[in-house]
């Protein structure tokens, strides 16, 4: 053989290597807990193949399938896969790549083999997988009725923690997944079409955008939700694709609902949070004047039924740094306060205890009983002795009124009478008003009588009611009011009107 025949013949052996090792199947071994493991690992739960090209970081490298040990699996995790290069030694991180394909094509659907039926490949347990996550972006491929996810038909619940991505819209990459219940995108920069928001998800389902999710969705892409009982959880950094075109649906249908994430709801108002208008629309056409969609927000934690992190305030309560709301453990030892408030001295009052830690809520409120009672207007309807009186009635409730004392210790009751508004007001000449102290006497029941009322005086107004002092301010009870004013009454005012 001449020296240039086998040039020739070392160089195309060199290339057939080269092309050997570009198209060569790599393993990625993967335990129980969905953590990669090396190959003599003492527990395997399945494998991952990685075909077509793994050194491809384009979008050319694929998870062709999966090999299990362990046949009664039914969650798979791929996790943040690292290859090493067979022949540089370099390490490819697959959470690195722009993207990784699914199955061998377009149409395939991702199957699940027996470790024994990896040559054969006869029997694709796929079905039986309940549970998904992947930690590596992925393209979300297929078209009409065919796609990577295909046929998943047990699937319920599909958790992308990188990058998902197909902006196309072809459709198929979860047709026939007619068990799923929760879709879940945790990843940064989503390119999301209608690929993934299948109309088979199940009465009462919910797709969640959480905390850090980012990137774009394309118009109408959720139409396959639309008139179904879902709930979408959207987050404020996902966009549109197209800034011109915010819709979500074409018109809405149905029980579809959404609800906004956020970190922090102390930044909205009470109406805000009952129902936020979004700049995301339903139409059938590109429209500014497309209806809005509006939701209730909530926050991640309250979604979570956790706070995430929390800093100590007091001995019982701590806040969150997140949502920057308080939480108080059930069980906490609180430093408490006891009070009795009333607006009106003739109702009901409540007796707060409350702790006063630094930052701690806790409070408790209980009705506790009205201070006096009152028991009506009443006049004579006869002259005696050639004039009339009137009266009004109220009832003590001692009991109510010595515990708010222990609160109010200066407080001071009677009954007052004058021609003057306001008759305690220090304006009044207290030489023309009849004052009684209540607190003198202690009894259950007490009146104040106006007697002596002539026929020409029966339109003069006069002041006769119960007063209250408490923390220096005076109150006045009359015609079953409580009030810091009060004005005269007229005998002819208490008659039955015709």
């Amino acid at each position: 053989m001449t020296k240039k025949h086998l040039l020739f013949t070392l160089i195309v052996m060199a290339l057939v290597c080269m092309l050997a090792v570009s198209v060569s199947a790599e393993i990625a071994y993967v335990n129980s807990n969905g953590e990669q493991v090396s190959a003599d690992d003492a527990d395997i739960a399945y494998e991952i193949e990685i075909g077509n090209d793994p050194w491809h970081s384009g979008g050319n490298c694929r998870v062709s399938y999966i090999y299990l040990h362990d046949t009664s699996v039914t969650k798979i995790v791929i996790p943040e896969i690292e290859l090493v290069h067979p022949s540089n030694g370099k390490t490819y991180k697959l959470a690195e790549y722009s993207y990784v394909r699914l199955s061998t094509g377009w149409g395939s659907t991702l199957s699940v083999y027996a470790l024994d039926d990896k040559e054969t490949k006869s029997n694709s347990l796929h079905a039986q997988i309940k549970e998904l996550e992947i930690h590596i972006p992925v393209l979300g491929d297929g078209a009409g009725s065919q796609g990577n996810l295909a046929g998943w038909s047990g699937l319920e619940k599909l958790s992308f923690f990188s990058r998902a991505y197909e902006p196309q819209n072809k459709g198929g990459f979860l047709s026939g997944c007619t068990s799923i219940k929760e879709i879940h995108f945790y990843g940064k920069n989503n390119e999301l079409s209608g690929n993934f928001f299948p109309s088979t998800i199940v009465a009462g389902g919910k797709l969640v955008f959480h905390e850090n999710a980012t990137g774009v969705i394309r118009g109408t892409a959720m139409e396959g939700f639309n008139g179904k009982d879902v709930t979408v959880y959207l987050n404020n950094l996902m966009q549109p694709q197209d800034a011109t075109d915010p819709r979500l649906t074409w018109n809405k249908k149905g029980n579809l609902k959404f609800v906004l994430l956020v970190n922090d709801a102390t930044i909205y108002t009470p109406e805000q949070i009952a129902s936020y208008e979004t700049f995301w629309m339903a139409g059938n056409n590109k429209n500014d004047n497309n209806a809005k969609y509006s939701m209730p927000i909530q926050t991640y934690c309250e979604f979570y039924g956790e706070h995430m992190d929390m800093q100590t305030l007091s001995p019982c309560a701590s806040k969150c740094l997140v949502c920057n709301k308080i939480a108080v453990p059930e069980n906490a030892v609180h430093n408490t306060t006891e009070t009795i408030k009333y607006t009106s001295f003739l109702e009901k009052g409540q007796r707060i205890v409350s702790c006063h830690n630094d930052g701690c809520t806790y409070s408790v409120t209980e009705e506790v009983s009205a201070l006096f009672t009152y028991r009506g207007y009443s006049y004579t309807e006869e002259a005696i002795g050639g004039t009339y009186s009137m009266t009004q009635s109220f009832a003590v409730n001692r009991e109510a009124l010595d515990a708010y004392k222990v609160f109010s210790p200066d407080l001071a009751y009677g009954v007052v009478a004058s021609g003057y508004n306001n008759p305690l007001d220090e304006s009044v000449d207290q030489s023309k008003v009849i004052k009684w102290d209540g607190e003198k006497f202690q009894f259950n029941h007490f009146q104040i009588k106006v007697s002596g009322i002539t026929e020409d005086k029966m339109d003069t107004a006069v002041v006769f009611c119960a007063y209250v002092i408490d923390g220096g301010k005076t109150y006045y009870l009359s015609n079953n009011e409580t009030s810091e004013d009060v004005a005269g009454v007229t005998y002819n005012s208490l008659l039955p009107q015709a």
